[in-house]
């Protein structure tokens, strides 16, 4: 390395070589920096950066940059430009972080799942206590309670139903009203107007295979849901709990692969850190016999703990938690790997990342504030546990408001293992990948060396076995090389 001279410069060539040198120090660290590209690489890179630059020049000669605006005022901005196109185009690998209730787009619950019989919204002229208006629910003709009405009856009445209703579902405009710190709870109250109707069991059936189909048309293979196991129900009666769920989405698995034969789906059961310690506990015990019951599957994958952090209990709060799984898993010679939503707050005190990597997380889902443990932040990147990072996510629910400023474009610059997750899409609008890679690519300046190693670590951080992920990533490698000699054959 050449010497780095520091003061007042004795010539123009002695200090661009100090400068140059600086520069070189920070790419070797920064992720992709060994990635060694082929010829059609090469040119599917050059492409890459062409577009990009255009942009930021359209951007910086506009004074508007579309990263650092809410993505619900930029979304059709995105989606119709060229580097969009050129980025669906491209072989994702592995969503690994995508929740139950929100993981398709909501387009589909107002067009197809509002025509579903027995379909009704919670649309009072007065919202009570009990009620929230936009709620959806299925019930029998004649035995919905008060506020609900027919969603057949609402469309019949009244030409915008849909586009009154899709605010309530959504983020959008409407949200800027809302102050920052209260963001959450228009979240909540999304899932809290979807849990009845996606848990019903028609609509279950429809939803999960449209969305895991959706992604595979943004070249996603392989996706890890976050599912809480809550109930399922239909209207003669019947309910669906626990192992029986586990097996609905192994037959849609199956359905799906007769079809797209690499597609794979894994569950990751999710507690919830605001309940008590009585219900996590129970939330532990069933995802322990669950992954017990699918074990020659590899199926359930692990287990985390979601909600916000600031609001819910703390990681280390539920130690006892912990300790008594140490000693189930003990006795039942069993495993159950961990896989923590932590690190996602803005706030200084929010020390969950610490118990995230002292229980030993597989990887952390979000990891926003690990830029305030140094110390943490080199065992994590020594140890390659990886951060789930989810931009339009942070930046929706104000952790940041211009994705230049994400963390996690530093994380990338030191080498920390990242893959990117859409998080909740149904709520968002950022379905597939190809928004939140747009997103950074232009607000990070990436390179086709940083989204290689992004897109493959989405493989090799996965919870699958040894087998599966060396399957997967042979798979993936051919159809990124594929693409690659496309891009550089059709320039």
């Amino acid at each position: 390395m050449n010497k780095i001279q520091t003061g007042l410069p004795r010539s123009n060539e002695e200090y661009r070589a100090s400068r140059e040198t600086l520069r070189d120090l920070d790419a070797t660290l920064r992720i992709g920096a060994g990635e060694a590209l082929s010829p059609a690489e090469e040119a599917a890179d050059a492409r890459l950066n062409t577009l990009r630059e255009g942009l930021l020049q359209s951007y910086a000669e506009s004074g508007h940059f579309p990263p650092a605006e809410p993505f619900y005022k930029v979304r059709d901005e995105i989606a119709e430009s060229e580097l969009y196109r050129f980025l669906v185009s491209v072989p994702k690998g592995g969503l690994l972080h995508v929740h139950v209730f929100s993981t398709a787009p909501c387009d589909w619950i107002l067009e197809v799942g509002l025509s579903e019989p027995g379909c009704h919204v919670c649309w009072p002229e007065d919202i009570d206590a009990e009620n929230i208006r936009g709620q959806l629910a299925f019930f029998e003709e004649g035995k919905a309670p008060g506020g609900y009405r027919a969603a057949g009856t609402l469309l019949a009445e009244d030409d915008d139903f849909r586009s009154k209703l899709r605010p309530l579902l959504m983020s959008c405009a409407q949200d800027e009203d809302i102050p920052d710190l209260n963001i959450w709870t228009k979240f909540d109250k999304v899932f809290q107007r979807l849990m009845r109707f996606i848990t019903y069991k028609p609509i279950f059936d429809q939803y999960y295979p449209f969305a895991f189909r959706r992604g595979l048309e943004d070249h996603i293979e392989y996706v890890e849901l976050r599912e809480n196991f809550m109930p399922l129900y239909d209207l003669d009666g019947n309910v669906w709990a626990g192992s029986q769920i586990a097996e609905l989405y192994w037959d849609m698995r199956e359905k799906i692969r007769e079809d797209n034969p690499g597609f794979d789906l894994k569950l990751i059961y999710s507690g919830v850190r605001s309940l008590g310690q009585p219900a996590v506990w129970k939330a532990l015990s069933e995802a322990v016999e669950l992954r017990a019951r699918f074990l020659d599957r590899n199926f359930i994958i692990g287990f985390d703990l979601v909600g916000e952090e600031d609001a819910g209990h703390t990681t280390g709060h539920f130690l006892p938690a912990w300790i008594q799984l140490a000693s189930l898993l003990e006795e039942k010679n069993s495993t159950l790997p961990l896989y923590f939503h932590d690190g996602e707050s803005d706030w200084p005190r929010n020390e969950n990342l610490y118990d995230a990597y002292l229980l030993g997380t597989r990887r952390i889902g979000h990891g926003f504030n690990l830029f305030r443990f140094p110390g943490l932040e080199e065992r994590l990147r020594e140890e390659g546990i990886a951060l789930e990072v989810c931009p339009i996510s942070n930046q929706l629910l104000r952790y940041v408001p211009d994705l230049r400023m994400h963390p996690a474009s530093g994380y990338l610059a030191r080498g920390l293992p990242v893959v990117l997750g859409n998080d909740d899409p149904g709520i968002f609008g950022n379905d597939g990948l190809s928004f939140d890679l747009w997103e950074v690519v232009v607000a990070w300046e990436l390179d086709l060396r940083a989204l290689k190693a992004i897109l493959r670590n989405s493989l090799v951080f996965s919870g699958m076995s040894q087998e599966e992920r060396a399957s997967a990533l042979a798979r993936w490698e051919a159809s990124w090389n594929a693409w690659a000699e496309g891009v550089a054959s059709h320039p």
